[in-house]
C-alpha cells in the first residue's frame, strides 16, 4: 500500500472532516458551511436532520479542503459561539476504523443479548418507543 499518497481516503482519514454539537436549531448546511469557511474552504458541510421533526438535530459534519487545514483550525479556535450559542467542534472519526473487529464483536454481542434477556426479566421493562 502507497501510504504517501492520499487516494481512496476518507476525509475522516485524512483529518479533514470535524463534527459540530450544539448547533442552533435554525442553523441549516448553508449557513453551517458560512460559517466555518472562516478556518479555510469548505468542501462539504451537513446537518443532522430528525425526519419525523423536520427540524435540525442540534448537530453536523462540515469537510475542509485537504491540505487547508480547516479542521484543525475550527478545533483550535474553541470556544466557538455560533449566533449566541457555543457549539463543540471535535474531529469526526473513520466510521471504518473498527470494521471488522466491530462488527465481530456487535455480533457477540446480539448473542449475550439473547441471553441476558432471560436473566433480566427482574428488572423493569421499559419499552424506548
Amino acid at each position: 500500500q502507497d501510504h504517501g499518497s492520499n487516494a481512496g481516503l476518507t476525509p475522516e482519514q485524512l483529518k479533514n472532516k470535524v463534527f459540530v454539537g450544539g448547533l442552533p436549531l435554525h442553523v441549516d448546511k448553508d449557513g453551517l458551511k458560512d460559517f466555518f469557511s472562516v478556518f479555510g474552504p469548505v468542501t462539504d458541510a451537513i446537518v443532522m436532520m430528525d425526519m419525523n421533526q423536520h427540524r435540525s438535530r442540534g448537530f453536523g459534519f462540515v469537510t475542509f479542503e485537504n491540505g487547508s487545514g480547516g479542521a484543525q483550525k475550527a478545533i483550535e479556535a474553541q470556544p466557538i459561539n455560533m449566533f449566541g450559542k457555543m457549539v463543540e467542534v471535535k474531529l469526526a472519526t473513520p466510521k471504518g476504523d473498527r470494521d471488522g473487529s466491530g462488527g465481530g464483536a456487535g455480533g457477540g454481542g446480539g448473542a449475550g443479548n439473547a441471553f441476558g434477556g432471560g436473566g433480566g426479566f427482574n428488572k423493569p421493562f421499559h419499552r424506548q418507543n
